[in-house]
């Protein structure tokens, strides 16, 4: 009668570790089918890739009549640019692009200068 007993408790446990062995498979299918899918999308594009690249090569012009500057590998290595603020309206641009007044002051656009200009005149 106390082996009967035993039995019934034991019995949960014996299924809890068949049920243990089922999660493990589970999760290593899982983990397989999306490794598979890994490889299989690197692979695509990298096939994707040197199409594209085969392609840019027959329509594109040499590499000397290209300009080096405007590759954006080029444009990744460069110094930041230092940024101004319009003296009008306050936006910032680079410095390269504004345009300069009287003294220091730097202007989105040559209209903005002149209101500035002949805001100040006033």
């Amino acid at each position: 009668m106390l082996g009967a007993a035993f039995d019934d408790v034991t019995q949960p446990m014996h299924m809890a570790g068949c049920g243990m062995k089922y999660l493990l498979w589970a999760l290593l299918l899982y983990l397989g089918w999306r490794w598979y899918l890994g490889k299989k999308s690197a692979a695509g594009s990298d096939a994707h890739a040197e199409s594209t690249n085969a392609s840019q090569t027959s329509t594109a012009a040499p590499p000397s009549a290209q300009s080096s500057d405007s590759s954006p590998s080029s444009q990744a290595h460069q110094a930041p640019e230092k940024m101004v603020a319009c003296a009008q309206c306050g936006i910032h641009l680079p410095l390269s692009e504004s345009v300069v007044g009287s003294g220091a002051l730097h202007y989105c656009s040559e209209d903005h200068r002149a209101r500035h200009t002949h805001q100040s005149e006033n």
